[in-house]
């Protein structure tokens, strides 16, 4: 061996034994970064939580209130056109509603 080699494996050493160790905490954050698969799931996940603590404010109707104009009609989404004008959709229901006359975007958004 040379003694530069030894001198640099001696000052690696010196260096690990200098530097604090890892948490077990920092350690899975570092991994967990490097992932670019978790950050677009956990990206996603945050999405979802802004949408469903939102959701009072994003949804223009009440997902449970069935609308008895359009009770018993399945109106299709608003960007569909059908040649029966009671199932042609509107804005106001950009999803339309389901066979008991709830809006469609607004039970989505609740979940």
């Amino acid at each position: 061996m040379t003694a530069s080699s030894v001198t640099a494996r001696t000052l690696d050493r010196d260096l690990e034994l200098r530097r604090p160790p890892r948490s077990l905490w920092s350690d899975g954050w570092r991994r967990f970064r490097k992932n670019r698969l978790a950050i677009a799931g956990m990206a996603y996940i945050l999405f979802l939580a802004i949408v469903a603590i939102a959701a009072p404010v994003i949804a223009p109707h009440n997902p449970v209130q069935s609308d008895v104009q359009h009770a018993g009609v399945f109106r299709q989404a608003a960007w569909i056109h059908d040649p029966n004008p009671m199932r042609t959709g509107t804005w106001e229901y950009p999803l339309g509603t389901d066979s008991v006359g709830r809006d469609v975007f607004s039970r989505l958004v609740y979940g």
